[in-house]
């Protein structure tokens, strides 16, 4: 019997593959305290959006009724309702106010400051900045783990470092 060696396909190189088993580290110069915490709150908190910046948030168009069902029919304007609450135009109009950003920024700051019982930053023990998820146990950033032991950090707020 002869064994046969499975071998990647010719397009594609070994360092290709890679990536499979290192995933792939940020460039810690590229940490912004401010844009990683607005990410990390819209990312794992979205939850405690109000209706009218979770659909100007989430979706690339601001969504009041009678503009979804004409794009995509009254069912997905009836799972807009169900899911976000209804809104008016106006609501829409006052939260792009100042842009997109501005409003991520605005709804982070709202969410820290109405639901901080409720939100974990979870932050790396070793550097202190802030992880990929609340159940992360790993940075991205430093490469430390602490799967088997110490926890990470909790911080409430843009202004500092847990």
């Amino acid at each position: 019997m002869v064994a046969v060696m499975a071998l990647p396909p010719r397009h594609v190189s070994e360092e290709h593959y890679g990536w499979l088993l290192i995933p792939p580290r940020p460039d810690v110069s590229e940490y912004d305290e401010d844009h990683v915490l607005t990410e990390y709150i819209w990312r794992h908190f979205s939850r405690f959006l109000t209706a009218a910046e979770a659909r100007v948030g989430l979706y690339t168009e601001a969504l009041d009724r009678e503009a979804a069902t004409r794009i995509k029919g009254k069912a997905f304007a009836d799972w807009l309702d169900e899911t976000h609450g209804p809104v008016t135009m106006l609501e829409l109009e006052h939260e792009l106010k100042g842009g997109r950003c501005a409003l991520f920024r605005r709804a982070r700051d709202r969410i820290l400051r109405d639901h901080s019982a409720e939100v974990f930053i979870n932050r790396c023990p070793a550097c202190g900045w802030i992880v990929r998820s609340p159940g992360a146990r790993q940075c991205l950033w430093c490469l430390h783990d602490w799967h088997n032991g110490e926890g990470g950090g909790e911080a409430r707020g843009p202004e500092g470092r847990g």
